[in-house]
């Protein structure tokens, strides 16, 4: 799809997966040795702030869009400085 979408687009090193199903236990491997591509999780704490720390990394990627909606919502209220 990216290739036939985006002509001029560069070749793809990586990939970052998120959200519960990231969680699924050997996927990042699968991932590797099907695509042969870089793969790593996200991190949808990230913005969040210093607190993000002692929560539960696995936990996190199933608020992955949660998270994402609740920070736009911040910005677009321009609640973000």
């Amino acid at each position: 799809f990216y290739k036939d979408h985006f002509t001029e687009a560069q070749e793809i090193n990586e990939l970052v997966i998120c959200g519960g199903g990231a969680n699924l236990s050997g996927l990042e491997e699968n991932l590797k040795t099907v695509l042969g591509k870089n793969i790593k999780r996200a991190n949808p704490l990230i913005n969040i702030g210093r607190t993000y720390k002692s929560f539960d990394q696995c936990l996190a990627l199933k608020f992955t869009t949660a998270l994402g909606l609740a920070l736009r919502g911040v910005h677009d209220k321009n609640l973000i400085y």
